[in-house]
């Protein structure tokens, strides 16, 4: 009895042994295919890792760009705003120019006029004397007309 019971038990054992051993191979088939699927996963990450990477890089070099940009344009707008300050100041020269002139200008009108009123007083007073000189030399020369006529009429 021992000797089929140790038979029994063997195959038993091997029964077991079997299915252990069956269960190791479907372990070891669903582990290498969780390797296959981790090793699957981690080649997509390091790819997606590798894309970030190049997006970060890319984002990099676009923000230095920009700030590149906005230098050159911070440099545009200080130069501007000189220009405009040195506008400015020129345009106010050019407004105070302009009042210097317009103020001698009218001085000058105000002389003019001046002189423009005392030669028309000249002239007037100039005329009346002239006048005055022409009606006297008229009366000169009717009187003198008078007696060369009366001069002429005794002569006869």
């Amino acid at each position: 009895v021992s000797a089929a019971e140790a038979v029994v038990s063997t195959q038993s054992t091997w029964e077991e042994y079997n299915k252990v051993d069956e269960s190791l191979g479907k372990a070891s088939k669903e582990l290498d295919k969780l390797n296959i699927k981790i090793i699957r996963e981690k080649a997509e990450s390091e790819r997606k890792l590798n894309s970030i990477n190049e997006t970060k890089e890319d984002l990099e070099k676009e923000c230095e760009s920009l700030e590149d940009s906005i230098k050159k344009f911070k440099k545009q707008e200080k130069k501007l705003q000189d220009n405009i300050k040195s506008e400015t100041n020129h345009h106010k020269e050019l407004e105070d120019k302009i009042n210097e002139y317009k103020s001698e200008l009218k001085k000058d009108e105000e002389k003019l006029e001046a002189m423009s009123k005392a030669l028309q007083d000249t002239i007037e007073n100039r005329s009346k004397d002239l006048s005055e000189q022409l009606e006297s030399l008229r009366a000169k020369e009717h009187k003198s007309f008078a007696r060369e006529e009366a001069s002429n009429l005794k002569a006869l």
